[in-house]
């Protein structure tokens, strides 16, 4: 079984104001660049749970998705450590952090077209 971290604003479907419900075809699918049509790998989510404080557009935006795959030897993963919050055990001087996403990189710039990470 393996864990894939997500943003919790995935899991919650807007059009509704709730989160999406599972059946037995619901997927993750995995190194896809939507942006790019590239399509990923496939994995069936059997179970997911969004952080407490998430709220629409607010708040500690993560969800856990749980598979049933073993993805130990999928090279395209990075493995992450979930700290409590607040913790300074992650952000002390000279530890290096993290972040991807889609952004710009100049004032008036467009959106990256793929993931980024700084």
């Amino acid at each position: 079984p393996a864990v894939i971290l997500t943003a919790g604003h995935c899991v919650y479907d807007r059009s509704q104001g709730t989160y999406q419900q599972l059946n037995p075809e619901t997927y993750v699918e995995l190194h896809a660049d939507k942006r790019n049509d590239e399509t990923g790998e496939f994995f069936l989510v059997h179970d997911y749970t969004v952080h407490a404080d998430y709220v629409a557009n607010g708040g500690p935006d993560i969800a856990l998705l749980f598979i049933n795959e073993d993805l130990t030897n999928y090279n395209e993963l990075s493995e992450v450590s979930i700290k409590e919050y607040p913790s300074t055990e992650c952000c002390n001087d000279g530890n290096v952090l993290t972040a991807i996403g889609y952004g710009i990189e100049c004032e008036g710039c467009d959106a990256t077209p793929t993931l980024e990470a700084v």
